[in-house]
């Protein structure tokens, strides 16, 4: 007989597959189902610890750079508080600021909504950033052809997530469809421009 856990995982691994074709769909699957604080907030723990993982590789890669004792660990110190500690903090405020936005523009949703729909976009790009970090692992050992490619991936994924988040959000807010084609310009011109003046 399968633990009450392992009926959980199963359960939550059958829900994102299908969420990388059709991310409205399965937000609204979530929606009609009920939404709870409790499993916001487990979308929340797992994607953080996840993409804690996937931000080991370049930790690594940075102590070299790190004037400390035990430069490795440091650097690994750093991404667990970052991720574990601070991220959550961030993923909060950042939805609560999205739903203030969205409130402006006419969505009817709830910051219980919008919580969800950010925590869960958030564990979508989980699987996704671990696909990255192995990748540029490839990259950064020098396999022939990786490294020149490995800038646009990137790119490429992070335009992929926007949308995942733009269509779980408009959702969530009950937007109309083309409005997931517009929060996921306005989301992806804002990183755009963040990046060129990072650049």
């Amino acid at each position: 007989m399968m633990s009450p856990a392992g009926a959980q995982n199963q359960s939550l691994i059958a829900e994102m597959g299908p969420a990388y074709r059709r991310p409205r769909a399965a937000m609204a699957r979530q929606l009609s189902a009920g939404l709870s604080e409790g499993r916001a907030l487990f979308h929340l723990g797992l994607a953080c610890i996840l993409l804690c993982v996937a931000s080991v590789p370049s930790a690594l890669e940075r102590a070299a750079s790190i004037d400390a004792d035990d430069p490795v660990n440091a650097a690994i110190a750093a991404q667990i508080f970052g991720f574990i500690v601070l991220l959550p903090m961030i993923a909060y405020g950042l939805a609560a600021l999205m739903r203030g936005v969205s409130r402006l523009v006419g969505g009817s949703g709830s910051g219980l909504a919008m919580r969800s729909a950010l925590f869960w976009s958030m564990l979508l790009a989980a699987p996704i950033a671990l696909l990255l970090a192995a990748f540029g692992s490839l990259a950064r050992s020098g396999v022939e052809g990786v490294a020149s490619v490995s800038v646009w991936i990137g790119y490429v994924a992070l335009g992929y997530w926007f949308w995942l988040l733009a269509a779980a959000v408009a959702e969530s807010e009950r937007f109309r469809t083309r409005s997931v084609f517009l929060v996921f310009c306005l989301l992806f011109g804002l990183v755009a421009v963040a990046l060129r003046g990072a650049l």
